[in-house]
């Protein structure tokens, strides 16, 4: 993977092979008495609209779609002007993506000397450990620690209905009983069972969970003469449902896989003017990825084709914007790096790998994330704080247009993030958290497009006036926010 990291004297690297090149060809080398162009809602509107188009299938790691935006921004790039700083004279920078582990093919699991198909009649719990058993087979009502009565379930594996305590619960009190697995009773009517989610993450749990489906349940219980049906619906009001021994044994194997596939980051430059200031550059970001179609995590609201209008659409289009007025308008004195992060809802990857290839040449970043649903002219500006200078500098771009507010803390959960921790001041300019945030409703319709326009106008003037300066900005650490399940931190 090759850097773009720019370097003085020997050894340059290809990002500044690029910035040469563009500058000996003209390429992205604005005139002096040239303009920046007005920044266009509809221009903005139609990047919104392209990118959170339903072919683009919501931009998911796992969709073609991802690629197809990817070469959207490139093709914008090129048109605005931009040279290419990606790997090999491209506009693309390769990004190893993570993708959530998944059960190996391996994996099984069967009840009663019958052998379940995955997917199909049972799928493993996401925290559950690597691990292999058999035991004989318990039912312990809904897993409450009164459920179980005397019932020994050392070396068992407990069935557990689906009602009552949440999952992590269930699994600490079949942990402390001894038990070696819980499954738990599928009650929906899917034909591919979902995985469960213990805690969210590998190693959430000492022994795995798994759901199987209620009919495979109905099989095991029937010589008992007993139904998943009946046990859920007790005769007495408040009564709890027995606990016993089912009289078969069953055992598991679990293995995973850690998947993961490439995806790029998108990356175009201004060349800088100023010979003893081109080494360096000023970065505007943006991510371009979503959540795809709700089957890949972070979702809020169930599968489906999750558009992600303001959630980045917005942000890149106001990167695109950004990166057409700033390469029409006269030469800056620092290069000016433009990326569209990939990666970003799979924990800001993209972004983390770029910040570490570029630390000493990165002056500063801005980052916009969110700022399609602007109300009452509001600008979030996250990151003051990151150097003195900031807010001097962004209010003197804004000439009092927006009603600016600046968090004394910093949130963790976008792109500005890892820049911040490498020692670049970075701000993030974001419009607000609504309720469409990673649900099905984040749609085109619904984006301020003037909102994007003011965004992009105020990243244009903070930006040219942090690349002209002479100096650089100095750098202050700053305090973080806790960022909020589902969403942003509080300030």
């Amino acid at each position: 993977m090759r850097s773009y990291r720019i370097s003085r004297g020997r050894g340059a690297t290809s990002w500044a092979l690029a910035i040469m090149a563009g500058a000996a060809a003209g390429v992205s080398a604005g005139r002096a008495d040239a303009t920046e162009p007005a920044i266009r809602a509809a221009d903005a509107l139609g990047d919104v609209r392209a990118l959170a188009a339903p072919a683009l299938e919501g931009r998911g790691a796992l969709t073609p779609g991802l690629g197809e935006a990817a070469r959207y921004v490139a093709r914008r790039f090129a048109a605005a002007g931009l040279a290419p700083a990606g790997d090999g004279g491209t506009y693309f920078q390769a990004v190893e993506i993570p993708l959530p582990r998944r059960p190996s093919p391996e994996t099984r699991l069967d009840l009663g000397g019958e052998a379940l198909k995955l997917g199909a009649d049972f799928s493993p719990g996401v925290g559950a450990p690597a691990t292999e058993a058999r035991g004989p087979i318990a039912f312990a009502g809904r897993c409450a620690p009164s459920d179980y009565g005397g019932l020994d379930v050392g070396g068992k594996l407990v069935v557990c209905l689906p009602d009552g305590l949440p999952l992590a619960a269930k699994l600490d009190t079949a942990v402390a009983r001894g038990a070696v697995a819980l499954l738990v009773v599928d009650d929906g009517a899917s034909p591919e069972l979902a995985p469960l989610w213990p805690l969210g993450q590998a190693g959430a749990s000492t022994i795995p969970s798994f759901r199987v489906r209620g009919a495979v349940i109905d099989r095991l219980l029937a010589p008992l003469r007993r139904s998943v049906a009946a046990l859920r619906a007790p005769v007495e009001p408040g009564a709890r449902p027995p606990a016993f021994d089912v009289g078969a044994w069953g055992g598991f194997g679990l293995a995973w896989v850690v998947p993961a596939l490439r995806g790029s980051n998108v990356v175009g430059v201004i060349p800088g003017a100023d010979p003893a200031l081109a080494g360096e550059a000023v970065l505007v970001g943006a991510h371009y990825d979503h959540v795809g179609k709700g089957d890949e995590g972070g979702v809020l609201d169930g599968p489906g084709l999750h558009p992600g209008a303001d959630d980045n659409a917005s942000g890149t289009a106001a990167l695109l914007e950004t990166a057409e007025a700033l390469a029409a308008g006269p030469r800056p004195r620092r290069s000016i790096l433009f990326v569209a992060f990939t990666g970003e809802e799979r924990g800001l990857v993209g972004s983390i790998a770029a910040a570490a290839r570029a630390p000493r040449s990165v002056v500063a970043m801005v980052n916009f994330d969110m700022v399609g649903r602007m109300r009452d002219r509001k600008l979030e500006v996250q990151g003051a704080p990151t150097s003195p200078a900031w807010r001097a500098i962004v209010e003197e771009a804004n000439a009092g247009r927006l009603a600016l507010a600046f968090p004394s803390r910093v949130s963790r959960n976008s792109d500005h993030a890892p820049f911040i921790a490498a020692g670049v001041p970075a701000l993030l300019l974001h419009t607000g958290m609504h309720g469409d945030y990673h649900r099905k409703g984040d749609t085109a319709e619904k984006i301020n497009a003037d909102g994007i326009v003011e965004a992009a106008r105020l990243a244009a003037g903070v930006v040219r006036s942090v690349a002209d300066r002479p100096e650089r900005l100095s750098f202050v650490g700053p305090a973080w926010t806790t960022v909020r399940a589902g969403g942003w931190g509080a300030p």
